[in-house]
């Protein structure tokens, strides 16, 4: 539980410092005004081979195909019941970890989060994006609620306990994930706490969900002009193609971040 909390408190964090440094940027006047970038910014003998698209049918040829694969992920959450009672020892742990249908069901969930992220990219406001990201995170939810024992189990230990279990040989690779459990006190909470916890975890989330659609979807983004004379509107996944492309100097890709930045200059005292 711990853990949701702490990343749906880094996930908001990150959302409160992005808009916060972004207040410092320069006003863009007109939204709609093509912006130029110098043209020597980017090496021109490249700029054909730039990428602006990809081919996701490479992850899923079609839409009932990632809808099985969720399917088997969440027949696969039932491979974690067979942990409970074993998981606060060194063999239950490493039976838990080498799990081939765990691991399987791990690679599905990354398969079709990055699958999500790429739709989004490619346009966030796009239907079956929103469905992906909707299918995946119930099926993340599900194996949530599925492991809860995990850190019970584990947290009913004792310090001295816990230590000792984290320090045999066998776990040493591992030793950075079990962290939490050596470095301080924990203990078990009660029912009510525990409402409380899953109710702050919903709320996270769901802010974080509503920043998304507001950020990706509905914001006003500005057009821009590539070297070559190419307009374009500006976009996330625009941005971080470029900011990912060596072809384009740091200067260029610089320039193009403080422009998505000052976006949010509009939002001002709001």
């Amino acid at each position: 539980m711990r853990t949701r909390v702490f990343f749906a408190f880094v996930l908001l964090s990150v959302v409160v410092v992005l808009l916060t440094a972004c207040t410092h940027v320069t006003k863009q006047e007109a939204w709609e005004k093509p912006v130029e970038i110098e043209s020597s910014y980017i090496v021109p003998d490249k700029l054909e081979n730039l990428p602006t698209q990809w081919d996701l049918t490479a992850l899923y040829p079609d839409h009932d195909t990632f809808y099985r694969d969720m399917e088997k992920a969440e027949k696969l959450i039932t491979s974690f019941e067979k942990y409970k009672g074993k998981i606060a020892t060194v063999e239950g742990i490493i039976a838990y970890l080498n799990d081939p249908d765990i691991r399987e069901y791990q690679t599905l969930i990354d398969k079709a989060s990055l699958y999500q992220n790429l739709l989004q990219n490619l346009d966030a406001a796009d239907s079956w994006a929103l469905e992906v990201q909707s299918r995946r995170n119930s099926v993340k939810r599900q194996k949530t609620n599925a492991t809860e024992f995990i850190g019970e189990e584990i947290s009913a230990l004792s310090l001295q306990k816990r230590k000792k279990l984290f320090s045999d040989e066998r776990l040493k690779e591992f030793a950075h994930y079990f962290k939490s459990y050596t470095e301080e006190e924990k203990r078990n909470i009660s029912d009510e706490q525990q409402e409380i916890i899953d109710l702050y975890d919903d709320i996270a989330w769901e802010t974080y969900n509503i920043y998304s659609v507001f950020a990706y979807t509905e914001m006003p983004w500005p057009k821009f002009t590539y070297p070559d004379g190419t307009e374009e509107k500006l976009s996330v996944g625009i941005v971080n193609s470029i900011m990912a492309n060596p072809n384009y100097s740091q200067d260029f890709r610089n320039d193009l971040l403080l422009l998505r930045c000052s976006v949010y200059d509009q939002y001002d005292n709001t």
